[in-house]
């Protein structure tokens, strides 16, 4: 892992959210375990998504009552996505996180 991958994004509070990323370059994923946790502008924890590991491909997801345990006043903050093993720890993806507080009908 060289290289962390800078990605924002949008949670529509009251929404689900959920993104998959496939892990290229023979990477072993067998023993690791995936950390997603979305801060505030003052790195104040606001909620640890839900991670896991299929073969080379790793699932984060932010159920729509998880996201609703945030504050509603909170606009913007950052999030990243971390591959945790007993050897190592990788930060693969980080990005700003815009939080609308309406559901998405898209």
């Amino acid at each position: 892992m060289e290289q962390v991958k800078r990605k924002d994004e949008t949670l529509y509070l009251g929404s689900d959210w959920a993104r998959g990323y496939e892990i290229k370059g023979g990477f072993d994923l067998k023993d690791a375990t995936v950390v997603c946790k979305f801060r505030d502008k003052n790195d104040n924890l606001l909620f640890e998504a839900e991670c896991t590991i299929q073969e080379n491909c790793i699932f984060v997801s932010v159920p729509s009552a998880l996201s609703l345990t945030m504050p509603r006043t909170i606009r913007q903050g950052r999030y990243d996505i971390f591959i945790v093993g007993a050897t190592f720890t990788h930060k693969i993806i980080m990005g700003s996180v815009m939080f609308v507080p309406d559901v998405s009908m898209h």
